[in-house]
């Protein structure tokens, strides 16, 4: 706005006082909105308030101080949602995509064969494979249902079988699919991991106990410590069987897979067991 000096009438200037009050409210309303642009010395002249505005009220024909700053605030946060949209951190079922293996999914072996553990076999595999189905299909990623690949492995032979006996099959099974996570360094005579992800690392174990409870051994197929050979990795719940106990196992193909590698969430394991 233009604000252009009132000339003298006569001997006597122009003063707040002597403005009327329509257009001293509504002058000094503009001066007030505009004073982040520099001092205006006809500001403090004409600063007088008027009774019948305030700042819940201002008038319809200036841009109010509160509006310019609510506009900048609106600007703001949408700039900040903008970025937290940008680097959100993505859904486990979109890490399982970004692997980008031909096949993922869990290896469970069934080691009781008993005439009363048929029944329970089958709820057990029905209400697994309903709950990762129902958790993809709610996800932002359902079409990793298309390369899902649950393996129940179902054999009399296994009847009791130790977690060493498990680990030596599984590894066979993992050589035959080619998937060894880790290579020989020649050089240095050592073996370096090489991560193939949970299908290839980990397997689960449903024995007499795990079927007719709440949990199941968790077992790493290719331990690198010694003393987990032969032993479960850890007991997890039934109902943590799923994508995100597939991405927490981690694999660094995905790259914002879990907080820390084979380091299960509180929740995931069942503790006491």
């Amino acid at each position: 706005m233009k604000i252009v000096a009132m000339p003298a009438v006569g001997p006597k200037m122009f003063s707040p006082v002597s403005i009327p009050r329509s257009i001293n409210c509504r002058l000094t309303f503009r001066i007030t909105g505009m004073s982040h642009r520099g001092p205006e010395p006809l500001a403090s002249l004409l600063n007088t308030r008027c009774p019948s505005r305030d700042a819940r009220n201002p008038p319809s024909t200036g841009v109010s101080y509160h509006r310019a700053l609510n506009t900048s605030s609106q600007w703001r946060s949408a700039s900040q949602t903008a970025d937290k949209e940008k680097y959100c951190e993505p859904s486990v079922e979109r890490n399982i995509e970004h692997c980008g293996y031909e096949k993922w999914g869990f290896i469970i072996y069934r080691t009781t064969y008993d005439e009363v553990s048929a029944r329970p076999w089958e709820a057990f595999k029905d209400r697994v494979l309903r709950d990762v189905r129902r958790s993809i299909l709610e996800s932002d990623t359902p079409e990793i249902l298309d390369n899902m690949d649950f393996v129940f492995v179902e054999d009399p032979a296994l009847e009791g079988a130790s977690v060493g006996s498990l680990q030596r099959r599984f590894r066979a099974w993992v050589r035959e699919e080619n998937m060894v996570p880790y290579f020989i360094d020649e050089e240095k005579n050592e073996r370096v991991y090489e991560p193939r992800g949970a299908r290839h690392e980990f397997f689960i174990v449903v024995d007499d106990t795990a079927l007719h409870g709440s949990h199941v051994s968790l077992v790493c197929g290719f331990p690198e410590d010694s003393e987990e050979e032969g032993r479960e990795h850890d007991k997890i719940w039934h109902h943590v069987i799923g994508t995100k106990l597939y991405d927490k196992l981690g694999d660094i193909h995905a790259p914002w897979t879990g907080d820390y590698y084979r380091c299960l969430s509180t929740y995931m394991r069942a503790q006491g067991y």
